[in-house]
């Protein structure tokens, strides 16, 4: 309703206050299938995908390798969803060099190849 009023008056999007579980819900959809943020673009106001990028960038990264900040960030997603039920920490190591790739850890301000057996290496 309020898009097409937006739509009759000639006013964008900007500036449109989205509800919060709202956001959420189109961003985790758009994340598993871009098609299905496209086709649901056209249907309901929501972010641009660049919009729905530009604030997964502002949350905080799990840290590079497993260490014991990824259990505390992961025991705060938990108790921020309310989720009581069982966790399973793995590791996927089936193609483990088509996977390497640089990425940069902002903990430690340097560069790291991710994807190898054991701890990221220092580039």
């Amino acid at each position: 309703v309020q898009r097409h009023d937006r739509e009759l008056r000639g006013v964008g999007m900007q500036g449109f206050q989205y509800d919060m579980y709202y956001d959420e819900f189109i961003s985790t959809a758009t994340i598993l299938s871009p098609n299905v943020g496209h086709l649901m673009r056209k249907h309901f106001p929501m972010r641009s995908q660049r919009s729905q990028q530009a604030l997964r960038s502002t949350r905080p990264r799990f840290p590079v390798g497993i260490q014991e900040a990824c259990f505390s960030n992961a025991v705060d997603y938990l108790k921020q969803y309310a989720y009581t039920g069982p966790v399973l920490l793995t590791v996927d190591d089936t193609k483990l060099l088509p996977g390497l790739r640089p990425f940069y850890d902002l903990a430690r301000k340097l560069w790291v190849l991710v994807g190898n057996v054991g701890d990221p290496l220092e580039i």
